[in-house]
């Protein structure tokens, strides 16, 4: 098996070209100048915790690089089929991106620093939207106020640090304002 997501890995690098390879995008990118914000990756993929799920993401043409395309290829013994190609709502794509196990992916905020509509939002492994919760929604569950929530974000709007995946692969749990917020990763299910 590992052999195979190896070769796919391999094979999507050099379609993409040289592709950002993690768990979850995003790390601190530095300022260009006072007015822009260094862009994402042309093109990165995430892979589960057991690498049967491989998520692409490539941005837009240079007409159009706010957009990002996103396909999730499902791998199960010596074939790797897509399951879905879609363009992702999030103004230059979301900040980070975590793929389960069973192939449910969580996208959280925007890659601009917005009170996002996006805040939240997880797709099943046929990429249905099965959640969405905008910056507010999430502000209401932490029962914080939205201003001390934007003063303790390293990342975006309201993420202290990189989330991650349960060892269960049940829920994501992102910090946040001083508290650990619970993503359900088959429901969008928000808790504390």
């Amino acid at each position: 098996m590992m052999t195979i997501v190896a070769g796919l890995l391999g094979t999507l690098t050099l379609l993409l070209g040289s592709a950002s390879l993690s768990s979850a995008a995003a790390e601190e990118m530095p300022m260009l100048s006072e007015d822009a914000i260094a862009r994402p990756p042309a093109h990165q993929a995430i892979v589960s915790p057991d690498q049967t799920h491989i998520l692409v993401l490539q941005s837009g043409a240079n007409d159009t690089p706010q957009t990002l395309t996103a396909t999730l290829y499902s791998s199960s013994g010596s074939l790797c089929q897509p399951q879905w190609t879609q363009t992702l709502p999030q103004e230059y794509g979301p900040r980070f991106v975590l793929v389960s196990d069973l192939g449910y992916t969580v996208l959280l905020d925007e890659w601009i620093n917005v009170a996002s509509d996006y805040a939240v939002m997880v797709l099943d492994p046929d990429g249905q939207r099965v959640a969405q919760h905008s910056f507010d929604e999430v502000a209401a569950v932490l029962q914080t106020p939205r201003a001390e929530i934007v003063e303790k974000a390293r990342y975006g709007w309201w993420i202290s640090s990189a989330p991650m995946l349960s060892r269960n692969d049940q829920t994501v749990q992102v910090d946040t304002a001083g508290k650990r917020l619970h993503i359900g990763t088959t429901d969008g299910q928000l808790s504390l």
